[in-house]
């Protein structure tokens, strides 16, 4: 399993893809911030294969990130995340909501995305 830590991405949001069960998040005031999971990868590999599951909608963009270390301590990271591209009409006007993900999407969500070419 690979290493996390929780993360916030500032200057930043996250909306609800129209008619989809996932998030995009774009460019923002420096007074929004995206909480999320830092995960480091280990291999080019699995780059490869986020890469491909992100799709084209998406440009995979370096951040500076804050996390809490080991010792919870602030430390802010350089990080790839994943941009939205497809335009913000395609987004809606709200957050996108990870609980209600959780809890009516996820398992619809796992298998119509899990399945590589």
């Amino acid at each position: 399993m690979p290493k996390t830590y929780e993360a916030t991405l500032k200057g930043y949001k996250r909306l609800a893809v129209k008619g989809a069960s996932y998030p995009g998040i774009i460019p923002a005031s420096e007074q929004d911030s995206v909480k999320g999971l830092l995960y480091y990868v280990e291999t080019q590999k699995d780059m490869e294969r986020l890469d491909w599951f992100e799709s084209s909608e998406y440009k995979r963009t370096i951040v500076a990130i804050e996390i809490l270390d080991e010792s919870g301590n602030l430390k802010i990271v350089k990080a790839n995340t994943y941009v939205w591209i497809e335009g913000e009409d395609n987004l809606e006007k709200y957050d996108w909501d990870f609980e209600k993900f959780l809890a009516t999407k996820e398992k619809d969500f796992v298998s119509e995305h899990t399945q590589e070419p």
